[in-house]
């Protein structure tokens, strides 16, 4: 495991942006339960929510391989995966046509998060 030192300048940046991270996280997932409780939300969006949220993490790895990753991938990351499903899903979220991508960029959402999640689990126990 390769520990780097940020210069302490950033610090503050990225307490705000992790701490956006995880809002979201926590509103993307809280949304979803309720839409699929009230059954508004079927397999349909949540296997194209996945796709999407997949594709997105195999850009960013295209992107940036993981031999290669640097600091502006700490920028383009959270923007890629959860920042850019957002947008769209707040652009949608009123129209009645888009109400389908509305709800699957929210399930990409949660999608990215459970994947970030795991990553950092599995970087923990097999490094």
């Amino acid at each position: 495991m390769r520990i780097t030192f940020l210069p302490l300048y950033f610090t503050p940046l990225l307490v705000i942006i992790f701490g956006l991270i995880l809002i979201i996280g926590i509103y993307s997932f809280v949304n979803v339960y309720k839409l699929f409780k009230l059954k508004q939300i079927g397999i349909i969006e949540l296997i194209s929510g996945l796709i999407i949220s997949m594709t997105l993490y195999g850009l960013l790895n295209f992107i940036y391989p993981e031999e290669e990753w640097t600091f502006s991938m700490i920028f383009v990351g959270p923007f890629l995966l959860i920042f850019l499903p957002l947008i769209l899903h707040f652009v949608t979220k009123n129209i009645k046509k888009a109400q389908f991508i509305s709800k699957v960029s929210l399930v990409a959402i949660s999608c990215s998060m459970v994947g970030i999640v795991l990553k950092m689990i599995f970087n923990i126990l097999y490094s």
